[in-house]
């Protein structure tokens, strides 16, 4: 299946929040906090909140994983390049696969 593929049904919140345990530590890698960093910590933790959020956002919405990850790279976030867009898309797809939730969709752009 591509990553052109959207989800049948809105997700769970069971869904999402596996979900979001499995594409934080993309975000966020696990790192030694520093004293004089913790604002940015804090604030980088919030905005991968927020990211988050906005992405099961447009998936709940019926947008195509790719559109997703498209979205997300056009977006331009110190926290989410382009490579980390991508590997949550290879993440959602992984899950959404083995948990039967999506479905190929073909390339009808209704002009959003």
């Amino acid at each position: 299946m591509s990553e052109n593929a959207t989800i049948q049904r809105k997700l769970t919140p069971s869904e999402i929040s596996t979900l979001h345990t499995q594409l934080y530590p993309i975000l966020l890698p696990t790192t030694t906090s520093q004293p004089d960093n913790n604002n940015e910590e804090v604030q980088s933790k919030e905005d991968a909140t927020d990211l988050l959020d906005y992405l099961f956002a447009m998936m709940n919405n019926g947008k195509p994983v790719n559109t997703c990850v498209e979205e997300l790279i056009g977006m331009e976030m110190d926290i989410c390049g382009k490579l980390k867009a991508e590997k949550m898309g290879e993440v959602i797809m992984g899950y959404l696969e083995k948990h039967g939730v999506c479905s190929e969709q073909g390339d009808n752009d209704d002009g959003d």
